[in-house]
């Protein structure tokens, strides 16, 4: 799985995933928490805790492949949810483990691929020469935009197949929630959901832009819904966000002060007129329903987008 833990974005691609795959489905992890599994699929839908696999040092990461390779026996098939975590933009070290596991289970003769990633054209070299050993190996590389593949291609990797990211493919959109949040809009106003990125709140202010921002959409006459859309540490949606709320000292501006669950946020984006993001899955989910997304640019992956 992806890291989760608070991103609503890697629980899109799970839950996806899991949506569109039948049979039954063993989800590595890091920790229980990290990904929820959807309610009614707790049957055919387990969580394996690896907590060394991917982000552990010798020698837990050596005891922990072990029982990755324990839990391969019977495996139809090994996939990565890679996300724009593959090219060591994040953590080097992570995305190489990422590529290695994959290498394993394809040199096993195991159906293996990694799903829906991002290639940001400046990968990490360690992090490339692990995805070409893998795709060498047969692991079949699913790039989720046009930009990405070519940048893939360029770089020499192997089996590399032009597809879209898997929250596309979602089935699931809930509007009870939606419902909720958008009572309290005045009626007949066109909403406009804002996201600013705790990520990018740690290399530049955005308050000030995000004030100009609101201000001028407001004036267009939209409703503003402030939303975030990862709260962890390292990178916290809940704190920015907040922090814009107060610098507007507007009680018309909402704030949603929690993480909503991906089909809620489905639900939410199909009411919405326009998504403001720094969030690359929160853009997904917008044109999902065919809203347009003005989403800030980081680690290369929105122009592909």
């Amino acid at each position: 799985a992806p890291p989760g833990a608070g991103n609503i974005g890697d629980q899109a691609m799970a839950e996806s995933f899991i949506e569109n795959t039948a049979g039954e489905i063993v989800i590595i992890v890091k920790d229980l928490n990290d990904i929820t599994i959807p309610s009614g699929e707790e049957q055919r839908v387990k969580l394996l805790v690896l907590n060394s696999l991917i982000y552990g040092r010798f020698p837990r990461q050596n005891l922990d492949a072990i029982r990755y390779y324990k839990a391969l026996n019977g495996a139809r098939s090994v996939s990565i949810i890679g996300a724009d975590i593959m090219d060591g933009a994040y953590n080097w070290r992570a995305s190489s483990n990422r590529a290695n596991i994959g290498y394993f289970a394809s040199e096993l003769k195991i159906d293996t691929r990694i799903l829906g990633f991002s290639w940001n054209g400046k990968p990490e070299q360690r992090v490339l020469h692990a995805l070409q050993r893998a795709s060498r190996a047969g692991v079949k590389l699913f790039v989720r935009d046009p930009l990405s593949y070519e940048r893939a291609l360029k770089d020499g990797l192997s089996n590399v197949v032009s597809t879209s990211d898997t929250v596309f493919a979602a089935r699931t959109m809930q509007h009870d929630a939606a419902g909720s949040i958008l009572s309290s809009a005045p009626s007949g106003k066109k909403i406009a959901l804002v996201n600013a990125s705790g990520l990018v709140d740690k290399e530049v202010s955005q308050v000030d832009e995000y004030v100009t921002l609101i201000n001028r959409l407001k004036q267009q006459g939209l409703h503003i819904i402030l939303i975030p859309h990862v709260s962890r540490p390292g990178g916290d949606d809940m704190i920015i966000c907040r922090k814009i709320h107060a610098a507007l000292n507007d009680p018309t501006v909402q704030l949603i002060d929690k993480l909503l669950k991906p089909s809620e946020i489905r639900g939410l984006t199909a009411k919405s007129s326009i998504v403001v993001t720094g969030r690359m899955h929160l853009a997904i989910m917008a044109l999902y329903n065919g809203v347009p997304a003005i989403t800030l640019a980081t680690q290369g992956k929105v122009e592909g987008l």
